[in-house]
């Protein structure tokens, strides 16, 4: 369905900036051909709000699921490290209802199950991935979130964590809509979102796929929970996923305090408002495609090898349409193993059919995880990141 309005102030007047064609989805692995839909994103010209231009059924995107997000050690670490935080700033008790909305293999929940808390859930609308929760301990709902859910809890949340979903759902007012509706009256909301001024400034349009509907700044957040009734009260810049902002948010209006003023007056000065800022990432992604086109023609007579079957794996190799150069892609997650990046023919095989110096060049497409992926490879001669063409 086409997008025809802004899903923020509602505008109708949009602008697309970015176009990388007809693709297939991302994370929907599959050894068959795949249907393509287009794949672009609009700033609004009143907000300046960044969404795509079509949205795709959720049940398509994520009743059934690839992705393990516990595979990064990285990744991992970080959720890990978070809890342990969120524990000592919110004073949670081992009886705190906390709960992790698109809790994936449960990852973000793995320090209260091994610190003992007794009142967590995740809530997963992929079956197979809830299901794998649920076998390592963390009580998972499958489901999305929808009217149903409160009535699975007696109370009311001390703690709710979404992690990427403010990106991945078009009807983002009834999603905090219902977020928000059920904290308690002293509960705190924290989301993490991949951030669009790091993506602007970095050129990393293999970022964008169709599960991310949303490119969030702070200040689209802030017009966002403030409709809602609802503030940012503290936002950090964090490292995942190339760049992503962490908000916390509590219920009813509160005035803006001088970190989050400071925030989105650095967006400003970035040109978060500025039409030729848009315009000159346009322009940097087709230079992109053209320096990547010019290095596989270059290296036609090497070993090339690629490492992570991620979704930007897919955005990037089905805009740059490459062709004949079907090289492998490893990835170490065993689901995905043997289907093919899609709408390419570049299969994803594990790293255990290669052994001594046989590749002679190694992109890694996972960029993220770049030095966590380098330490632990050592079949390559040379090792760069697909970030080194940005």
């Amino acid at each position: 369905m086409k997008i025809t309005k802004c899903l923020i102030c509602g505008s109708h007047d949009l602008n697309k900036y970015c176009d990388l064609g007809k693709q297939p989805l991302a994370n929907n692995l599959s050894k068959k051909k795949q249907k393509k839909y287009e794949l672009s994103v609009n700033y609004c010209c009143n907000c300046f709000h960044s969404q795509l231009s079509e949205e795709i059924n959720k049940k398509k995107l994520f009743s059934k699921y690839l992705y393990l997000s516990s595979q990064s050690k990285t990744l991992s670490k970080h959720f890990y490290n978070s809890s342990a935080k969120y524990v000592k700033r919110f004073n949670l008790k081992k009886d705190s209802l906390i709960i992790d909305v698109g809790s994936n293999d449960g990852v973000g929940l793995n320090y209260y199950r091994d610190k003992k808390f007794q009142n967590f859930f995740g809530i997963e609308p992929a079956k197979n991935i809830s299901a794998l929760a649920n076998k390592n301990g963390i009580k998972t709902i499958n489901s999305f979130l929808n009217t149903n859910i409160e009535k699975k809890f007696k109370n009311k949340a001390d703690l709710i964590t979404a992690s990427n979903v403010f990106a991945h759902n078009k009807n983002v007012k009834s999603l905090g809509k219902k977020l928000i509706s059920m904290l308690n009256k002293n509960g705190t909301l924290v989301i993490e979102v991949q951030y669009l001024i790091k993506m602007l400034n970095d050129t990393s349009y293999d970022n964008i796929y169709h599960e991310h509907i949303h490119y969030w700044s702070l200040n689209s957040l802030n017009n966002l929970f403030k409709s809602l009734n609802a503030s940012i009260y503290d936002a950090e810049i964090i490292d995942t996923h190339g760049g992503s902002i962490r908000c916390y948010i509590k219920k009813n209006i509160l005035s803006l305090n001088l970190k989050i003023k400071k925030i989105i007056k650095n967006e400003l000065k970035q040109g978060s408002k500025s039409k030729n800022n848009y315009l000159k990432f346009s322009k940097k992604i087709l230079e992109h495609k053209k320096n990547l086109k010019i290095f596989f023609k270059k290296n036609i007579d090497k070993k090339i090898v690629g490492y992570g079957a991620a979704a930007k794996t897919a955005t990037l190799l089905n805009f740059i349409d490459l062709k004949n150069n079907n090289f492998s892609i490893i990835d170490d997650n065993p689901l995905k193993q043997n289907f093919y990046i899609p709408g390419t023919k570049n299969k994803i095989v594990s790293s255990k059919i290669f052994n001594n110096k046989n590749v002679d060049i190694l992109i890694v497409f996972a960029w993220n995880y770049f030095n966590e992926i380098k330490s632990k490879i050592k079949f390559a001669k040379k090792i760069i990141s697909i970030r080194s063409f940005f």
